[in-house]
């Protein structure tokens, strides 16, 4: 069986140590809760990621999602 997770509009934006990110809360608690996900349901063999990926979609926005 194949699992898919699919995030949307994750918004990433500013530079790491930026004040301003009105995100970066869900954005950390997203990835502290990847590992409990995947023990719940195993391993996941894919992630789509639709909606706003970027806040203003400039290649550094682009980069710090990746």
């Amino acid at each position: 069986m194949l699992t898919i997770l699919q995030l949307s509009d994750i918004h990433f934006s500013h530079k790491e140590g930026s004040l301003f990110d009105m995100h970066r809360e869900l954005q950390d608690g997203l990835l502290k809760f990847l590992p409990e996900l995947r023990e719940r349901v195993g391993n996941i063999g894919l992630i789509l990621i639709t909606g706003d990926i970027a806040f203003r979609g400039v290649a550094e926005q682009y980069a710090k999602a990746d």
